[in-house]
């Protein structure tokens, strides 16, 4: 077995240093300005992914509609964590937990054994990636699937099915052991029909005060923990940080996971957040040798690689670095606009339901992003320059908040932006909702349903349902 892992580890070494030469191996020149092309691109790629990951409905927005046809069962499920927001005491917290931790680990390496503390920290990150590889396996399903089936008209359900695992108690006294008729044959289609309708008999509908638990799930949560478990392994017995493709893999999934889990509430925080990581940044980077001794004597897969230099002859690579910090920090502040404008949407549009298929407009996230991209080049182009390792917040952090602040200044809607808040998820919207389809989202959704729709009959109208029903 060793062997073969050995084996496979020098593989996926080459096969990782091949793809880099056969992409990067050009000029000089070139392969630095590709190479900061990439770091940028993948960098704004995965905020934009990790920002969207955070979408679920707002607290202005009604249920949404099983009946609406832009309607997907992913429109219900919620991804944040009530422990994971971070409001203005965690902003002030945030900081200088990380100085502390950055502290810790710098007198750790200059008094403890280094190899002991990267075996540890690594196998502490490797147990955490299950978590993280899973959710965006996971979340890259849904979207995949939600969108592809709703351009081509198909149900989405028949590739993502949703279940429920209950336990409750037995009032009825069954039996104990494999619930009766469930062990019949059923090799033959006249077999599997008798099975069937024998269950369908045997069962009773579960009373809702004998649910002692219920735990929903889909087939793309199953797919996530499964490729995603292994994938943990693989990474593991690959010694994959130090194979650039599986470590941008890595990184990957722990920025989405860490966008979508944690959330800023409101703008307060956020500002706090970015202006004290912008200090703490400058000051480890410029005002003390902490942080590059850190990242340079620790190897931890907590950062973005993409080939700078390369040499054929000597079969060397050098990487440009951009940490994870520098897209979850920003991102947790571009994913707070994108949410912001899904509110302003729903509040320009009231008593309408959320689906993730509906468009929206979006100044707010997009002028986020493009100071994000700014940001990224004015480091990329200081790094060029000076040729020295340069702390990204210093550039990252104000070209977002000018960005940001200079759209709502623009829009007259500053105040609007800075009274914002996450923090009650009850809905606003008090009256008793009767309906199907509010005629405003049918109306708003209208370009978007599929022409094939019109050979349906005009005189159908569905059953109308309450929120009691849900």
């Amino acid at each position: 077995m060793e062997k073969y892992v050995e084996w496979g580890r020098r593989y996926s070494h080459q096969l990782a240093n091949e793809f880099a030469f056969y992409i990067y191996d050009q000029s000089y020149v070139s392969t630095v300005y590709l190479s900061y092309a990439t770091v940028i691109v993948m960098a704004v790629v995965l905020v934009s992914l990790g920002s969207y990951s955070t979408l679920e409905r707002p607290k202005n927005a009604k249920i949404a509609n099983e009946k609406h046809p832009l309607f997907d069962p992913s429109d219900r499920d919620e991804t944040s964590i009530p422990e994971a927001i971070i409001d203005e005491t965690h902003a002030f917290a945030m900081p200088v937990l990380a100085s502390i931790a950055l502290v810790s680990l710098y007198f750790a390496i200059q008094n403890w054994d280094i190899e002991k503390i990267i075996t540890m920290l690594n196998g502490y990150l490797i147990i955490l990636s299950v978590k993280a590889n899973s959710f965006m396996i996971s979340y890259l399903i849904k979207v995949t699937a939600r969108n592809i089936c709703h351009q081509l008209g198909l149900d989405s359900q028949r590739f993502v099915k949703r279940y429920a695992l209950t336990i409750s108690r037995d009032d009825l006294f069954h039996s104990a052991g494999v619930e009766e008729n469930f062990l019949l044959p059923d090799s033959t289609e006249a077999e599997k029909i008798i099975k069937s309708e024998m269950l369908l008999n045997s069962r009773v509908d579960i009373k809702r005060d004998s649910q002692l638990f219920n735990f929903y799930y889909s087939t793309a949560d199953v797919h996530g923990w499964v490729f995603g478990i292994a994938f943990s392994i693989v990474f593991a017995l690959l010694d994959g940080k130090n194979n650039w493709i599986l470590s941008n893999i890595f990184g990957a999934s722990f920025t989405i996971f860490g966008l979508s889990v944690s959330r800023l509430p409101s703008f307060r925080p956020a500002l706090i957040m970015l202006i004290l990581f912008f200090i703490y940044d400058i000051y480890f980077v410029f005002g003390s040798d902490v942080m590059v001794n850190v990242a340079t004597k620790i190897d931890l897969p907590v950062k973005m690689l993409v080939p700078s230099k390369l040499s054929s002859k000597d079969n060397e690579i050098h990487m440009s670095i951009l940490g994870l910090g520098d897209m979850i920090v920003p991102g947790l502040f571009v994913s707070l606009c994108l949410r912001y404008d899904l509110f302003k949407y729903h509040e320009l549009h009231p008593c309408t339901e959320f689906h993730h298929l509906q468009r929206f407009d979006k100044p707010y996230f997009h002028s986020a992003l493009i100071g994000y991209t700014i940001g990224l080049i004015s480091t990329v182009t200081v790094l060029h320059a000076f040729n020295r390792a340069q702390p990204a917040l210093l550039y990252l952090c104000p070209s977002i908040i000018l960005s940001t602040l200079s759209t709502a200044l623009f829009r007259g809607e500053l105040k609007s932006l800075w009274d914002y808040s996450e923090a009650e998820k009850t809905t606003t919207i008090e009256q008793p909702v009767d309906f199907v389809c509010s005629s405003e989202t049918l109306f708003l959704a209208g370009p978007l349903i599929s022409s094939d729709d019109d050979d349906e009959d005009e005189d159908y109208t569905p059953e109308a349902f309450s929120d009691s029903d849900f």
